[in-house]
């Protein structure tokens, strides 16, 4: 079994197919689309979604769709692979070369000269900090002439104000004539569709390129016929906006609300309690298969509590990858030939690193009980079967019971639980203790 999943493998333009449309995301993009193309104005929007919800797939398949089903011109521009630039203007510029013709591609280029000129001139700090502390001898100052000097500093402060003044009023045109120029251009290339200009991964990014970027898209690129679409984790921007400027959530988000017009959310796929797979059934078992898993069976005992824990702890498609990484190292360590108790703890394991990952370190050194470890992972409430409501009915609770008892008290359990799982073959195993030990020698594996 392999410990990796292999990536998804789209073709550039592929879009929503039945095979590669885990998350269900269709329709959500064909309303999306809609939305975009009835807009008669300039867009900045905030595509927004949690942690490892199909983000980047998302907007992958999305441009295809949009090729495709609405003959809509798009750009991909991985914002986090590009923040080792210096100058984020430049590198959303080069995205649109393909626009052009070769006679308009040449003077997009000078435009863009003008433009990087002319933020180079406004980003010189200009003032009197030559005049520093520590530079002139102190006591030369008596035998200078001070008006002199107060008349000079003052002749030439008046200088400098005037070229500032100049080189302010030489940028707005510099800056009108590029988005005049690229206006121009979009509705010339474009005719009445639209370009959507898509900016992935944007806070992955290094604070100063994400928050550069977005200025500079409503300063310089915002037109009618582009619609950019920032793909982000909403929270996580906030948190840039904040370590940059060390402000308030309010203050962050009034910040942000800035640069976009319009928040969009990629929709949780819904989680239905049936006996069909839904959608994060169906992504664990496109996992497994991938990594070469062929014993998947829905209804077997491992598998359901495997599913029935996914749902429970509402768990991203990412945490799932990664809990199906656990799972594949834990099976090939024990060249998987393992018995139905330690099955079903390896899953569980496999599943608690991920989504509880101090739990897990609290429990290798075995200061935890059980009480406490239920309350602390969300799981007394949990039932592998519906028609279970007692606790000690329950095949996971009474294992987890059992491996978080003294000795003692598991010859006690072992017999409640015989008619599950034989424990009176494990009195002297700590089954949870010696699979997360396993586990956590391995963790560096992935």
């Amino acid at each position: 079994m392999k410990i990796s999943i292999p990536p998804l493998i789209l073709e550039e333009y592929e879009g929503f197919t039945n095979d590669n449309d885990l998350f269900g995301y269709k329709l959500f993009a064909e309303k999306f689309t809609n939305l975009i193309k009835q807009a008669d104005e300039s867009l900045v929007i905030g595509l927004t979604g949690g942690w490892g919800t199909g983000k980047t797939t998302f907007v992958k398949m999305w441009r295809g769709m949009l090729r495709n089903e609405f003959k809509t011109k798009s750009i991909y521009f991985d914002a986090f692979q590009s923040d080792f630039h210096s100058d984020s203007f430049l590198a959303l510029a080069a995205e649109l070369y393909t626009l052009f013709d070769k006679k308009s591609e040449k003077e997009f280029k000078k435009k863009i000269k003008g433009i990087a000129k002319a933020i180079g001139f406004a980003g010189l700090e200009i003032g009197l900090k030559l005049f520093t502390p520590g530079i002139v001898d102190h006591a030369a100052l008596k035998s200078i002439n001070t008006d002199k000097i107060v008349n000079a500093v003052k002749d030439s402060t008046e200088i400098l104000i005037s070229q500032k003044v100049d080189l302010i009023l030489e940028e707005r045109n510099i800056i009108k004539s590029f988005q005049d120029f690229l206006r121009d251009q979009t509705e010339k290339k474009l005719g009445e569709e639209k370009l959507i200009f898509i900016i992935d991964e944007l806070d992955r990014c290094k604070p100063t390129f994400a928050l550069d970027l977005l200025e500079k898209i409503k300063h310089l690129f915002s037109v009618p016929k582009i619609v950019f679409v920032l793909v982000m984790n909403q929270d996580q921007m906030l948190q840039i906006i904040k370590s940059r400027y060390g402000s308030s959530d309010m203050s962050a988000n009034s910040y942000l609300q800035k640069f976009i017009n319009l928040w969009v959310s990629l929709p949780a796929p819904k989680i239905e309690h049936s006996s069909q797979l839904d959608q994060s059934g169906r992504y664990l078992e496109y996992c497994l298969e991938k990594m070469g898993y062929e014993k998947f069976r829905p209804d077997d005992l491992d598998m359901k509590i495997f599913l029935k824990l996914i749902r429970h702890w509402n768990m991203s498609f990412r945490e799932i990858e990664q809990a199906v990484v656990n799972f594949a190292i834990l099976e090939n360590i024990t060249s998987n030939n393992l018995n139905d108790v330690y099955k079903v703890m390896v899953i569980f394991v496999s599943i608690l690193k991920v989504k509880f990952p101090d739990v897990f370190s609290k429990l290798l050194r075995q200061r935890v009980n059980f009480d406490d470890f239920v309350s602390m992972i969300e799981l007394a409430e949990f039932r592998v079967f519906t028609d279970k409501v007692k606790q000690e009915e329950d095949p996971l609770l009474v294992l987890l019971v059992y491996s978080l008892a003294n000795e003692q008290e598991r010859k006690l359990i072992s017999q409640k639980g015989e008619k599950y799982y034989r424990l009176n073959y494990f009195e002297h195993e700590n089954i949870l203790i010696n699979v997360a030990g396993w586990l956590n020698a391995f963790s560096q594996v992935y």
